[in-house]
């Protein structure tokens, strides 16, 4: 009977391991805002290509100048933008 018990919490306590890393790995993904300006008038630019070097994490900015990478992995990156 003991050793029933043991077994029992035994897996209850790995299921609970497993839910904690679970939740810390969907908690350490960031979303990044950026504002892109034109320097001369402060104005929004819209159609701004922006990536992260060595991700696969591509986007665009929107009418209102603003970029927005999702579920970026916690880390230092390095961004690059272009414009057309």
């Amino acid at each position: 009977m003991r050793t029933i018990i043991n077994e029992q919490l035994t897996m209850i306590n790995k299921t609970i391991f497993i839910l904690l890393i679970s939740a810390s790995v969907i908690y350490t993904q960031n979303r990044v805002k950026i504002n892109v300006m034109d320097s001369s008038t402060s104005k929004p630019i819209y159609g701004v290509r922006a990536y992260i070097f060595n991700t696969n994490l591509r986007t665009g900015s929107d009418s209102t100048g603003l970029v927005i990478f999702e579920s970026v992995p916690d880390g230092y990156y390095t961004f690059h933008f272009s414009y057309v």
